[in-house]
């Protein structure tokens, strides 16, 4: 009879999809990360993962099939890791769409694009900017916050419903009536934000996607530099033809990756900033009046940090048709260049 293959200790035991879901965001990233076996679940069940924790999700769900440490395992795994990368998008863009098409989804707009002049700013500059002055997990571990405060709000809007319900055959009159107006009122509330939170979720978790990206594509500076080149030309004058063409060709080999590191930070810009356009606008709670709904005695719009110019309020429902305050999630980095560099940098982005 044979004997069971002993576990490896360095990993965790392997969970079933309830012990999976049972843990929080954290902890599955976790269990994925050291080597846990993934569960198997519906589709439902996937979408309702931090973006972060689904991407993981979908990585070690692709790659746990593949064993070997031979060449063809390690492309395969390679291939069913980008092709696991591309379902995780193609899902996190399904997501926003679904939750930006809500007809009380307030987003914040008048974002401008960035105008930054890359192809003027040095390529060790640029460089140095993606491997250090930001960071794809930061923005991962807001983008899973995000997706916290979602359930937050969604079982704080249930338990107020269900408190209401309860209530409503116990307690009956003038003040109830004002009173469970007010709690529909301030439940509604809680929903929109906790749909608000859901895509700041989506919406971050793209941002780090697009950071991590930038950081990953930036190629490898070609120092470059004309005195130093010509210096290498005083030897032997038979080789001067040589030396220069080698001067030349390395010239042109730094000119064609500081194009594309440029290029590189265009595309980040372009990604971060239609990730920003998409930020909704989160709604202040209802107050209570003597009439028995949830009122807003503010203005309903809040300035955006940063942007004397712009505004932005949202619509929250319910019986009192509640308009309410809005203010901007946070949206990611954008690259300013040094003033020398000629670039008029980067557009502000919104903050907290």
């Amino acid at each position: 009879m044979s004997q069971p293959t002993p576990r490896d200790e360095s990993t965790p035991p392997r969970v079933t999809t309830e012990e999976f879901l049972d843990k929080s965001a954290q902890e599955r990233e976790q269990y994925l990360a050291d080597g846990g076996v993934p569960p198997r679940m519906s589709e439902d069940q996937v979408v309702s993962l931090a973006p972060q924790t689904r991407d993981a999700y979908y990585q070690s769900l692709a790659a746990s099939g593949i064993d070997g440490r031979t060449l063809e395992a390690f492309i395969r795994r390679m291939e069913a890791r980008a092709q696991a990368s591309e379902r995780a998008h193609d899902l996190s863009e399904e997501r926003v769409r679904e939750l930006s098409s809500s007809g009380e989804m307030q987003q914040i707009g008048g974002l401008p694009p960035s105008n930054a002049n890359y192809p003027g700013v040095p390529h060790a500059e640029l460089t140095r900017y993606v491997t250090e002055e930001f960071n794809p997990d930061e923005v991962g571990d807001i983008s899973t916050a995000y997706h916290e405060l979602h359930l937050a709000f969604s079982e704080f809007a249930t338990e107020l419903k269900e408190a209401v319900a309860a209530s409503r055959h116990e307690w009956q009159g003038g003040a109830a009536d004002s009173a469970h107006g007010y709690f529909d009122s301030l439940s509604t509330w809680a929903d929109g934000n906790s749909q608000n939170a859901q895509l700041a979720s989506e919406v971050m978790h793209q941002q780090s996607t697009s950071a991590g990206r930038a950081r990953n594509t930036m190629p490898e500076e070609v120092p470059f530099d004309w005195e130093t080149e010509m210096r290498k030309w005083g030897g032997n004058p038979l080789d001067f033809p040589d030396d220069m063409r080698a001067s030349i060709d390395t010239f042109e080999r730094s000119q064609e990756a500081h194009a594309e590191a440029a290029q590189v930070m265009h595309q980040y810009d372009t990604d971060l900033f239609a990730a920003a356009s998409k930020q909704p606008a989160f709604a202040e709670p209802p107050k209570f009046n003597s009439e028995g709904s949830g009122t807003d005695a503010a203005s309903g719009v809040i300035p955006i940090s940063g942007d004397t110019g712009t505004s932005t309020s949202a619509a929250v429902g319910g019986p009192s048709g509640t308009v309410a305050t809005g203010t901007p999630a946070p949206s990611g980095t954008a690259y300013t260049p040094p003033a020398a560099s000629g670039g008029s940098g980067g557009a502000p982005s919104p903050t907290p």
